[in-house]
């Protein structure tokens, strides 16, 4: 029997579904029809409420199959697969251990392998805190690769730290030099040997380590030193017999102290031809104004 004949040519999809259901129930899904206010009515108890199946929100029963076949191809992907529990909030560190041993962290943490480390020239052995790294990775589950990643990282950042310190004293160093010679003029050699000197006779450890770290590179610090080894004396520091040589400043002062006795005695040697010592004199300012003009004596 046809039955567009028996609900009539404009019959109401709402009403067949409701004549199929009073025979079938919910065992048959239609397209264009109203889904039972709950999908899983038909099912046995025990699945009905089952917590799994909660992840099955569909709005009508067309696609709930859909879904459930989604789930089973995932669940199916995992089936064979060697699977690891994951530890719970009061999981031991044994529990932890396995895990990490069975993700792939090595025996012993001497069985990590690192990069041969290819550091500039004075850098730190760090030997010893490669074996603490290790220490710790392995304690922590670190796997190889990433052990080996961050092994990587801290050492390029240590060297990269380490270049950069020694760029900048290198730059430290040419401009104390620089200021020191133009302060110093053809003393500096002098005065430079004279800090060394003090530091070496009464400097002890801490302060060469201090020096070391950078303040040998300030241009006060070796002021200080130079000036004591100065005051210090022929017999304290080159021995007796030796002599100092001045400083452009201190050369420039002992002109204008011969220049004002000579200018306050017509007899002095400096301005009397005829006195005895005169050409010594001539000499001795020819060589101060040499130190008290350095620049001038490279033109």
């Amino acid at each position: 029997m046809d039955n567009r004949n028996r609900f009539g040519d404009n019959y109401d999809p709402k009403e067949l579904v409701r004549v199929v259901r009073k025979h079938f129930g919910n065992r048959v899904m239609f397209n264009d029809a109203d889904p039972p206010e709950d999908w899983k009515a038909g099912l046995d108890a025990t699945l009905k409420d089952h917590p799994s199946l909660g992840v099955f929100k569909a709005e009508n029963l067309i696609s709930v199959p859909a879904d459930l076949v989604k789930s089973y191809v995932s669940q199916q992907a995992l089936v064979g697969k060697d699977k690891i529990p994951l530890p719970g909030e009061k999981a031991t560190e044994e529990d932890w251990n396995i895990v990490f041993d069975r993700l792939g962290r090595p025996k012993t943490a001497e069985e990590y392998k690192f990069a041969d480390i290819q550091a500039p020239e004075g850098f730190p052995d760090i030997a010893e805190k490669v074996k603490v790294f290790k220490t710790i990775a392995h304690k922590l589950g670190i796997l190889p690769k990433q052990a080996e990643g961050l092994f990587s990282w801290f050492v390029g950042a240590n060297i990269q730290e380490y270049t950069d310190y020694m760029t900048g004293r290198e730059q430290e160093i040419k401009v104390a030099e620089t200021t020191l010679r133009k302060e110093w003029g053809k003393a500096y050699e002098q005065n430079i040997a004279l800090a060394k000197k003090v530091l070496s006779t009464y400097g002890d450890k801490e302060i060469a380590a201090l020096l070391d770290e950078g303040l040998g590179n300030d241009p006060r610090i070796l002021r200080i030193f130079a000036k004591i080894g100065s005051k210090m004396g022929e017999d304290g520091i080159i021995g007796k017999g030796g002599t100092f040589m001045k400083t452009p400043e201190e050369a420039k002062a002992e002109i204008a102290k011969i220049m004002g006795e000579a200018q306050s005695d017509p007899k002095h040697p400096y301005v009397n031809k005829g006195h005895p010592e005169h050409a010594i004199m001539v000499q001795k300012m020819a060589d101060l104004s040499a130190l008290a003009y350095p620049e001038k004596q490279t033109e």
